[in-house]
């Protein structure tokens, strides 16, 4: 393990934390808001009129450049009010690979 991922979030935004015995240079942290509950009428097919359920739906998503430390606001989620809960990833990886170091993930109210 490289360390721990705190993440803290307010109505103002984020704040997040690797803590590493480790030098983490140009750290890439990666934030995702995430929709549950969603729905899609079908309208056309031998499905037409049914609905399909969604889950773990990416609503949004940003990432920062950091070393360890990072700042921000949380991402644009259009369907959010749609959403019937809200939850929240957040990963590390090096400014150069898509390889998570640590992830950290809650719900939302």
């Amino acid at each position: 393990m490289v360390g721990a991922l705190s993440l803290a979030v307010d109505s103002n935004g984020f704040t997040a934390q690797l803590n590493s015995n480790k030098l983490v240079n140009n750290a890439r942290l990666s934030v995702a808001i995430l929709g549950f509950g969603l729905e899609t009428p079908v309208r056309a097919g031998e499905n037409r009129g049914e609905q399909l359920e969604h889950e773990f739906v990416v609503l949004g998503f940003v990432s920062y450049q950091g070393n360890g430390r990072w700042q921000g606001t949380l991402p644009e989620a259009p369907l959010r009010e749609e959403a019937t809960r809200l939850g929240i990833a957040a990963w590390v990886s090096g400014s150069d690979a898509q390889r998570p170091l640590q992830a950290a993930g809650g719900w939302l109210n």
